[in-house]
């Protein structure tokens, strides 16, 4: 496969969560229509779920790791400086003085 028939970046993440979103659907679907049957599988489901999404990032990334938007390469982002830089950077607009 070569780099142009390669799928685009994400491509699997979106699809596993179109897929946990379709297999929700049908599962509150059968759930709100027959209780007594799916109502438990259907909170189980629910449960997972969310252990999944919260579970999803227990390793964030470390403090000052990649890329930031200060224009001299700072990475100095634990100082009240490098945070002003930083803001400066991706929103000009927000270091103008207020009339």
């Amino acid at each position: 496969m070569g780099e142009a028939d390669a799928p685009p970046a994400g491509a699997a993440l979106e699809r596993a969560a179109t897929g946990g979103t379709a297999v929700l659907v049908v599962a509150a679907l059968a759930a709100a229509t027959a209780p007594d049957t799916f109502g438990v599988a259907y909170a189980a489901l629910s449960c997972l779920l969310f252990a999944i999404g919260t579970g999803a990032r227990q390793n964030p990334p470390a403090p000052n790791a990649g890329s930031h938007a200060a224009g001299a390469g700072s990475k100095d982002t634990d100082s009240a400086a490098g945070r002003a830089a930083l803001r400066a950077a991706a929103h000009p607009a927000m270091t103008q003085p207020v009339a």
